[in-house]
């Protein structure tokens, strides 16, 4: 099967394990990665790679032409600066969103564990970081 799916947070540990998986059962994914270099020793090269960054809007276009599915593992590793989770997990799902239905995606499947493993109350779960009040 040829790779009408996109992987958006291919590099990640979920994502890997995404991009595993469909090659198991037979995909040939594309990827959007900010560092295509870095994501080929992780992923190897039978991949379609795409150049892009979730905060930067622009160029995610190119990658979702042709895409039936987007899948997104993107999550933010710091509290702070431009990696944080209001510029990823929420401004970069939301540019990944507009991007798709611009581009006619059928299906958007967003994949998240952000702060799973700490105990929060559903306000502080969904909207830390976002800037965004309840």
């Amino acid at each position: 099967m040829d790779g009408n799916i996109l992987v958006a947070g291919a590099t990640g540990r979920t994502g890997r394990l995404i991009v595993e998986g469909l090659r198991q059962l037979g995909f040939k994914p594309n990827v959007i990665v900010r560092d295509v270099e870095k994501a080929k020793k992780l992923l190897g090269d039978d991949i379609l790679y795409y150049q892009g960054d979730v905060r930067e809007f622009d160029s995610l276009l190119e990658p979702m032409t042709g895409v039936d599915v987007v899948i997104s593992a993107i999550g933010s590793r710091s509290p702070v600066g431009k990696n944080c989770p209001k510029h990823v997990d929420y401004e970069g799902v939301s540019n990944l969103v507009r991007a798709a239905r611009m581009k006619g995606v059928s299906r958007f499947i967003l994949i998240s564990s952000n702060r799973c493993h700490q105990q929060q109350t559903p306000n502080e779960l969904f909207w830390t970081g976002v800037g965004m009040e309840v």
